[in-house]
């Protein structure tokens, strides 16, 4: 793919128990290849007033995802691997761990879809298990 103008669409899925709630987000934004790392930034609107700069990085069969502005997190997913994150909201830092068990990227010539599958604890507890597909397109 080459780098230019996106649309992003993601579908996060959360299973809490035997609660599930499903996020979605749809942005345009930059797609930027340099070597072997692809950067992908856009702007999620929350509100009106309120707006988080995110950043998803694409570095071997790793992806890190980071978000800046009301939510500040930089969560790193890769097949197998446990990692920390400091989950900062308004209402305060929430420690949390996270265990990924499967990454997917497939590139294709206008397009990227990743696939995230992974469960997310805090203090030991298990908090939910996460399902979050991200579909780039070219435009």
């Amino acid at each position: 793919m080459k780098s230019g103008n996106v649309k992003i669409e993601i579908v996060g899925t959360q299973v809490m128990g035997t609660e599930q709630d499903e996020t979605f987000v749809t942005a345009e934004g930059i797609y930027e290849r340099e070597q072997d790392v692809v950067t992908v930034r856009y702007i999620e609107k929350i509100e009106e007033s309120l707006e988080i700069q995110n950043r998803i990085r694409l570095q071997g069969n790793g992806v890190t995802i980071s978000k800046r502005g009301a939510i500040v997190s930089d969560m790193h997913f890769a097949s197998g691997e446990q990692s920390e994150v400091a989950y900062q909201t308004p209402y305060g830092t929430i420690p949390m761990e996270i265990r990924c068990r499967n990454v997917s990227i497939k590139e294709e010539e206008q397009s990227c879809n990743i696939e995230v599958e992974y469960a997310l604890y805090s203090g030991g507890e298990l908090v939910s298990e996460c399902h979050t597909k991200i579909g780039i397109i070219s435009i």
